[in-house]
């Protein structure tokens, strides 16, 4: 039986999300996993770590499927990088805890790994796919995925880097892992760039996406970060 780790990265103040996650996520992998050993894994990172990890602990007397990895330094990438380093199962994802992208079409991701692809992720910009979001971010998504990622990434296999729905075959995360740099927002770009470059097999699946109110990130900031990355990324060395 393949093991699949499911990883959500969270830091201190993601606290009041984490119980509605699993209450959710819970009955839904049970029921659509049957063929897969599977584990849940919150990958904590940044300052003030303890009441997460005792709520997890908690969750875990009850789920004994449902684990944590501390990261100490800060950043959604961060959590990520390092769980999916630590991981030993054959294939690695991750999603936000917020579940701004509905885990209806998860299965999809996994079919992909399934048949051959190395990475596979959910598209806000695949014809099938169900979005809804402020003006606000709209724009920004739309300036950052159709202009700084095509024109100075060059990205032609994937159209969304930034959405929180990916998984990876392990032996490919092995490979990729240890040439990204960023431990922020941007690391899935860098994720996806380097794979393109490397030419490696990317799929994408439709999401149902819906924005979330609560949000680490701040659209204006991640703005400058995801400029300055994108033209800094593109002059790098493989």
């Amino acid at each position: 039986m393949k093991r699949i780790d499911i990883v959500f990265p969270v830091y201190h103040g993601n606290l009041h999300e984490i119980e509605p996650c699993i209450d959710v996520v819970i009955p839904f992998f049970s029921n659509q996993l049957t063929d897969y050993d599977w584990h849940i894994v919150f990958a904590i990172n940044g300052k003030d770590p303890e009441q997460i990890i005792k709520l997890v602990k908690k969750i875990n007397g009850v789920h004994k499927s449902v684990w944590y990895d501390y990261a100490e330094q800060p950043g959604k990438g961060s959590g990520v990088i390092h769980s999916w380093s630590e991981s030993t199962a054959d294939i690695i994802t991750y999603m936000d805890v917020d579940l701004a992208t509905d885990i209806g079409n998860f299965p999809k991701l996994i079919e992909g790994i399934e048949n051959g692809y190395d990475i596979c992720i959910g598209s806000r910009y695949h014809q099938d796919s169900k979005v809804e979001r402020s003006f606000k971010r709209k724009v920004v998504s739309i300036i950052y995925h159709r202009m700084f990622m095509k024109l100075i990434l060059g990205a032609k296999t994937y159209t969304d880097a930034q959405c929180g729905y990916k998984a990876i075959n392990r032996k490919v995360a092995l490979e990729v892992i240890p040439l990204i740099h960023n431990k922020n927002w941007f690391f899935e770009s860098e994720l996806l760039y380097i794979a393109q470059r490397k030419k490696m097999s990317i799929l994408e699946v439709p999401v149902i996406w819906k924005e979330s109110k609560f949000s680490g990130l701040t659209l204006y900031k991640a703005i400058w970060e995801f400029i300055k990355s994108s033209v800094f990324i593109r002059f790098r060395k493989f």
